[in-house]
């Protein structure tokens, strides 16, 4: 469960939200104690994952975990417990953090654990981002050992191959994010889904509530120029598209652009999100965001909220 954590935890450490410790990481002859209570001392977010195994362990429950209560008491750690098995977190003192996954349902219990962890990961997240000028200094939260005490930010150039890969990269995960949501939706009663097309530059699917007459809607992303993309110094889309409407019939493209400065790459809303209701036109848009607007559009289209 730790190693799988660590892998969903990748995009989030790739997006420098946040570095990660375990005991894992104490090297042959180093003092065990006297380690793990240096990176306690230094975490400003200590995750426990909870389990029997967790709540009967003598170190991990009475030793670590009463550091971390010391440190959220003072405001100086944020405590976040994720439920991995059954257990009887609710008569710890555990109980008085929200837990995730959301319910506190343990992971164990979840149908496929990577949906699961995705929750977790997405709650991770909102509190990173939320809470940057409390845990973190530029958007990184200190490593317990061998971080550099500052974080410095290079300028850099993008040419046309780094721009075309960001948005493939893009359009592949605001895909993977669909596809995930999916599954969830796919649970509801009388509502199906149906792949059309998946292409390297676009992809189709059909979604539908039997519970209402008349109730489908075709989404598609794509990349592709000839939906009114436009180059990146003679080649490739800054743009990523969508549409959402009837199976056999043309519909409008909405889009995302690509936009950068001097140190990174990143997406914002297309020209017209004002037309159709979205206001943050400046704001950085992250793919599971955009996943999200899309997402949620698709869903009230036909009548899911």
């Amino acid at each position: 469960m730790l190693d799988l954590f660590h892998t969903h935890l990748a995009q989030l450490k790739r997006d420098g939200l946040i570095n990660t410790w375990t005991d894992r990481q104490i090297e042959a002859g180093g003092r065990i104690d006297d380690q793990i209570m240096l990176a306690l001392q230094q975490a400003q977010l200590f995750i426990a994952l909870l389990s029997p195994a967790y709540i009967a362990s003598g170190y991990c429950y009475e030793q670590e975990f009463k550091k971390a209560q010391e440190r959220e008491t003072s405001g100086s750690m944020t405590v976040v417990p994720v439920i991995l098995q059954p257990c009887e977190w609710l008569s710890t003192p555990f109980s008085k953090f929200k837990a995730l996954p959301r319910d506190g349902k343990p992971i164990a219990d979840w149908s496929n654990v990577h949906t699961a962890f995705l929750d977790v990961i997405q709650h991770l997240r909102k509190l990173l981002n939320g809470t940057k000028s409390e845990l973190t200094k530029e958007g990184q939260l200190a490593a317990p050992q061998g971080a550099p005490s500052r974080n410095y930010r290079v300028k850099k150039d993008f040419d046309s191959i780094q721009k075309m890969e960001f948005v493939s990269k893009t359009f592949e995960e605001v895909k993977e994010y669909i596809r995930r949501y999916l599954d969830e939706v796919k649970t509801l009663d009388d509502v199906k889904t149906m792949p059309l097309t998946n292409s390297t530059t676009r992809y189709e699917n059909l979604l539908v509530n039997r519970n209402l007459i008349k109730a489908e809607a075709k989404l598609t992303l794509t990349t592709d120029q000839e939906n009114g993309g436009f180059s990146v110094l003679g080649g490739g889309s800054t743009q990523l598209f969508y549409s959402i409407g009837e199976l056999n019939r043309s519909s409008q493209f909405k889009s995302f652009r690509l936009a950068w400065d001097e140190f990174h790459l990143y997406w914002a809303d297309g020209p017209m999100a004002a037309f159709y209701g979205r206001s943050s036109v400046n704001t950085e848009l992250s793919s599971k965001a955009i996943a999200d607007i899309i997402f949620d559009e698709w869903l009230k289209s036909v009548g899911i909220l």
